[in-house]
């Protein structure tokens, strides 16, 4: 049967679209221009569920690669990562598909309480942007939807992304660590888990068919690396110096209280809502999803961010 992918035009939908092959169902707002012509195409937002719920009843498994990080208004964060989502769910079990799989993200945490202890699924969240509180939100109530479903739920909860064909995002971060001096808190910067893109498909293609329904799987390498060892392994790919500057971690606070009493009346903040993320640890452990999915994952970033900027630069 076919597997229908929502956000199949976005970084991580494209590569799962591709593993898939001639079995997806591509689903977004705008076509990719890279989809092949045997791939089928629905051009839809996933908040417009009737636009594409007649082609459930072809599929057996659902992949939601779809999420709004930046948009200008919260609301559309909450719509897209949390609403539209269960909408979708709820849609799989009346159309007999037997599996859903859903992108969330590590953000849902929050952030490490204490530096050297790796967050796992067993913890609370305690998100601190808005960005993850919709993931966390959608989540539980997927979870609690899950209970009594005859549609599998598997949620998967990747770090920040890196791999080839990167994000526009990841351009602009290239260009700024060519021209300008970067900031960052504390002698290293604070820890966070990077995820292969590549490793995350592996893992959205294994929970088809394995995992526990309603169950969390985090999705990253190993290794956490600092904002440091982030920077430096990008700006030596580039062939360019490493320019940093000591920023007050003070700072990361306000921007993070500004972006979140901005997002409480409406307003998305991106500058400071990232300033914020990057002034605490965010990492975390992958043991359960290596053993229950059984997928491999990276002892760390560095090489692959390295062949990252070398994809662009070839």
């Amino acid at each position: 049967m076919k597997a229908l992918v929502l956000g199949g035009g976005g970084w991580l939908g494209q590569r799962l679209v591709d593993r898939l092959g001639a079995r997806a169902i591509c689903v977004d707002v705008v076509r990719p221009a890279n989809l092949p012509s045997s791939v089928d195409f629905v051009e839809a937002d996933i908040r417009n569920l009737s636009a594409y719920e007649s082609r459930l009843s072809e599929c057996s498994v659902v992949f939601n690669c779809c999420g709004l990080q930046h948009p200008s208004k919260t609301s559309d964060l909450y719509a897209v990562n949390r609403d539209a989502p269960v909408a979708v769910y709820e849609a799989c079990a009346k159309h007999k598909v037997t599996t859903f799989v859903h992108v969330s993200s590590i953000a849902a945490y929050g952030a490490n309480e204490f530096g050297s202890q790796f967050l796992d699924e067993s913890f609370p969240d305690r998100p601190i942007t808005h960005y993850g509180y919709s993931k966390s939100e959608g989540d539980a109530r997927l979870r609690s939807l899950a209970q009594n479903s005859s549609s599998r739920l598997i949620i998967l909860r990747p770090g920040v992304f890196y791999g080839t064909r990167p994000s526009k995002n990841l351009h602009e971060l290239f260009e700024k660590l060519k021209k300008s001096p970067m900031p960052i808190f504390t002698q290293h910067g604070f820890l966070r888990t990077y995820a292969d893109i590549d490793s995350v498909v592996d893992a959205l293609l294994a929970s088809e068919t394995k995992g526990t329904s309603g169950e969390i799987y985090c999705i990253g390498d190993h290794t956490p690396i600092g904002t440091l060892s982030f920077y430096r392994s990008l700006t030596d790919a580039l062939n360019t110096k490493l320019k940093v500057v000591a920023v007050p971690v003070l700072i990361a606070r306000l921007a993070e209280a500004a972006a979140w009493w901005a997002g409480k009346v409406g307003i998305h903040l991106r500058i400071p809502t990232v300033i914020g993320e990057f002034g605490r640890h965010t990492f975390v452990s992958s043991r359960k999803a290596e053993q229950e999915l059984k997928v491999s994952l990276p002892e760390s970033p560095k090489e692959g961010l390295v062949r990252m900027v070398r994809s662009v630069a070839n």
